[in-house]
Parts: structure tokens; sequence; C-alpha cells
């Protein structure tokens, strides 16, 4: 049926649904985030693994040869400590067979050139495609500019790839300090010389990866090459091609390789490390750098509490916190504990209108400077957990994780952490409902968050009908006249100077019904 020959209560039952299926979808996205972060954590996981195999694989070839070498020592015919004249014993039985045993081999030698390679690769996803040109003009205002992944390392040469629309700067030869064009290409990092192989891939419309040109063979040791670019259609010269698989960049985009404005290639890499080095040396190819701790330390601080040298009471529960910590996030906290009142004497901070998930979600905000998705989804379980054993009943994830957000942002603002209070208006944009967006309403209303306010009253004019009948609309006249009046004003079309003023009258009018039902009372009394 179509919605315009809907009844409402047909209608209701079609936004009920579709609400569930939007809030399965919510909690989908959470779950596959989840699996995504364990997914690339068994990726690096294969290449460490892969790393360590290469090495062993190497090791054991030089262990073979420093066995025969062993051998030879023992049995003086070789090392730093022959006789003085130069003249070896006598061979020994042991000596001729063990000469006797390498004859027996026909005085084969295996020369391993490939000894000391190493395999690696990268993948890189250009998501939005078509918008890569103005990004690149809105960046640097022109259209000679390319993008660039992440640096990556295999064994201990260093690498990136850059893409440019128009085949123009890509890289630069070092030595005569030339400009090199192109489309996609591998671009080195390395001072000292470079020796490796590549391949160049682009997944097409099926899923597939292609190769792009020739294999590539760079063997240029101990010459500067930093900045350097290699692929298909690299040249110092100016381009007479066009670039991927001789499409033009708006070819491109019209070709098998963008699906769903996604491009995304892949490069293939087997790097020979110097002659002598590492593996033969027996040193580790590279040192491993462990990643940052400081975000796990400082939560670990807060969590047991070590230290701790201030004490917030948030609803009856203490909280234990450190008060050179709070001072330095916070200039709230910094006027607060320095300000020679009682809870800078007594480091008691006693809080009564917060919720205590919340405030733990803002104190670790606070300690990490990290939107950490895991510890908000812990303390939204938690809430859960909370609401159905004391109600005996469940409510959407979506309104539970709204009002969670609507608490963090409370406090955030209370205690002026912007980056956090910013944070949870961009969250709350992505969680509105039916039944809550007139609570979000009012909270952007409450702290200015403007944008937040726009999502609001673009939901509400989308689903009017839906929301006049919510408790929370019901309120809003009574409770809210200013935000009633936002919403009226906004689906009227009234442009938002106007509306600016008719709240500031709005709000005139209503101070001066305060005074003069103050006055009367006063005059009642006496």
């Amino acid at each position: 049926m179509a919605h315009g020959l809907a009844t409402a209560d047909q209608l209701r039952a079609q936004i009920a649904q579709a609400q569930g299926t939007h809030d399965e979808k919510v909690q989908l996205t959470g779950q596959l985030d989840v699996d995504i972060t364990k997914a690339e954590e068994r990726q690096a996981l294969r290449r460490q693994l892969e790393h360590i195999q290469a090495l062993t694989a190497a090791r054991e070839g030089l262990n073979s040869i420093r066995r025969r070498d062993r051998e030879y020592i023992d049995l003086d015919a070789a090392g730093q400590n022959l006789p003085e004249d130069g003249i070896l014993p006598s061979l020994t039985r042991s000596t001729r067979d063990l000469y006797s045993r390498d004859a027996d081999k026909h005085n084969v030698e295996v020369l391993q050139c490939n000894k000391a390679v190493l395999k690696g690769g990268f993948e890189w996803t250009i998501e939005g495609f078509s918008w890569l040109e103005n990004n690149l003009m809105q960046d640097d205002y022109s259209d000679n500019g390319y993008v660039e992944t992440s640096k990556f390392v295999v064994g201990d040469h260093v690498f990136s790839l850059r893409y440019s629309p128009r085949r123009k700067l890509v890289g630069v030869v070092p030595d005569i300090d030339e400009a090199q064009r192109g489309s996609l290409a591998i671009v080195s990092h390395d001072t000292d010389g470079v020796t490796f192989r590549y391949k160049l891939f682009v997944k097409n419309g099926k899923g597939d990866f292609q190769q792009w040109g020739e294999v590539g063979n760079v063997c240029q040791p101990g010459v500067e090459t930093a900045g350097r670019a290699f692929g298909p259609d690299v040249t110092c010269a100016e381009p007479t091609s066009a670039g991927i698989f001789g499409l033009s960049h708006e070819q491109l985009l019209q070709s098998e390789w963008v699906v769903a404005d996604f491009l995304t290639a892949k490069v293939e890499l087997e790097v020979r490390l110097d002659t002598g080095y590492d593996i033969e040396r027996g040193r580790a190819c590279r040192v491993e750098v462990p990643s940052g701790r400081i975000t796990k330390d400082l939560r670990a601080l807060l969590d047991d509490e070590k230290g701790s040298d201030v004490t917030f009471i948030v609803q009856g529960v203490p909280i234990k916190a450190h008060s050179q910590i709070l001072r330095a996030r916070s200039e709230v906290f910094d006027r607060q504990l320095c300000s020679g009142l009682r809870e800078s004497v007594s480091n008691e901070i006693v809080i009564e209108d917060c919720d205590v998930v919340a405030f733990k979600v803002f104190l670790q905000f606070l300690y990490t400077d990290d939107f950490d998705h895991a510890e908000i989804q812990k303390s939204l379980e938690l809430v859960i957990a909370t609401k159905v054993n004391a109600t005996g009943g469940d409510q959407s994830v979506l309104k539970k994780r709204a009002l969670l957000l609507q608490h963090v942002l409370a406090v955030s603002h209370r205690y002026q952490a912007l980056r956090l209070q910013l944070w949870c208006e961009d969250q709350l944009c992505h969680n509105i409902s039916v039944t809550e967006v007139c609570s979000v309403l009012q909270m952007a209303h409450l702290y200015e968050a403007k944008q937040l306010e726009n999502v609001c009253l673009v939901y509400i004019t989308q689903h009017r009908e839906a929301v006049m009948e919510t408790s929370g609309f019901a309120c809003l006249s009574q409770e809210w006249p200013a935000v009633l009046l936002k919403i009226t004003t906004f689906v009227a079309g009234v442009p938002e100077a106007k509306v600016q003023k008719a709240i500031e009258r709005h709000q005139q009018m209503t101070r001066q019904e305060a005074a003069a039902a103050g006055k009367r009372k006063r005059e009642d009394s006496e």
C-alpha cells in the first residue's frame, strides 16, 4: 500500500517496524566494529609470523654453513690459528672422511641469492573516489597534488603508495632533483638505497585483483632514493599516455575499477636486504618498537586508584581520581581544586545531579583523551542491565545509548571538555529516534549545540505526526516553551534570524511575567 493511502495506525506500525530494523542495524554496526578490530589484530599477527618464519629459514641456511666451518676448524683444515709454517697436518681419517664426503657430492655448491629476500605488501582503498580532485583542490588550491598512504615497512625499508589524478608530481629523483610524474606509484623513503621487486594490482567489479603493468625490478644500492617513485607509468618527461590501465581519471571513474565510488589498489613487494646485513651477521632485521602504552597505563591508573588524592561522591558512589591529571585536563577542576573552598581542602567533591556511568566515561576520556568505543559500549551494557533490573522490562538499545550520550554531553559541558562534548553531539546526530528526539533537542538547545539542534529539527519535520504523539513533545509547552517555539518556526520555514528575535522576545516576556508574579505574591503576603 502506498504511504499516501495508508491509515495513521498503519503508518505507525510501519514506523515501528522501520525503527526496529534500524535498531538492529545499529547493533550490527557495533558488532562489526568489534569484528574489524579483531580481524586487524589477526592480520598483524600473521605478518609477524611470516616475518619470523622468513628469518628462521634464512638462519637455518647460515647455521648449515657455520656447522661445516666448525668441522673444518676442528680438523685444522681451516681457521685463524693454523700452524705458523703454513703446513697443514697430515690428513687424519676424519679429515679424509670430511673431504671424501664433500667429494661424494660431486663438489656441488648452492649459492642462495634469495636467502635475504623478504616479502610484504600493502592494500589501499580510496573511498569517495569521485571527490578526490575536490579534496586536493581544497587542501592545496591546485590540481597538481597527490594523495598518499601511511608509510609501511618491509624488512628494514620504508615505502608508501601515491596516486595523482592528473598524473602530475608523484616523486623526485634525488640525485638530479628532477620531478617524476605518473598516476599510481610506489615511493621509496630510504636514504641509502634499496633493492626490490614489485607488482601493482587494482580490484575490479568482481572483487578480483588484476595486475597493472609488468613486474618492477629496482636495484639502486648505496644511493639516495628517498622520495623516488616507481610504477608502470612513472616518467620524468611530460606524460604522453593515460594512467591506470591506459585510462584517464575521468575514464577510470566510469570503469569497472571504481565500484560504489571506491578504488582499491594493492602492491606486492620482494625486498632484498643489503649484502652482509643482519641475517649474515646474526642481527635482527629490524628493532621491534612496541606501540605506545600511555593510554593503557593512565586508564589502569584510574581503575586501580593508585596514588589517588581526590574522591568524587556521585549519587552516593565514591570514585577515586588524581587531582593533578584533573587540573591539567579541565580548567573547571583546576579552579575547583585550588580555590580554597571545602572541596580543595577535603579533596572530596559531591555530585548529585550526574549519572554515575556517564561520569566514569567522562573520567576515562580525561585520562586517555580517547573515545574508546569498547569502553563506552561496556558502559552502555551496564546502563541496559541496570534499567532492565529496575523496571522489569527493556527499552530499545538506541534509546539507552542516546540517554547515556546525553548524560556524557551534560557532564562534559559542565567541566568544559569541549572535544568530548562535540563527539557526543556527533554521536547523538546518529542516534535520534521518534521517542527521544525532543529530549535530545532540549539538550542541544541548553548547550547551544547548533548542528545537533538542526539535525533534530529536520528529523521532527520529517516525522512530525509521530513525534507530536509522544509524551516528550507534550511536555514542551509547559517545560520548554522556547524549544517548542523553535520547532514551530522551523516547520513553518521562518528564517533563523527572525526565530532568534522571537525567542529573545519570548524570554523577555517570561522574565516580566515572573517578576510580576513575584510582586503579586509579596503584596498578598503583606
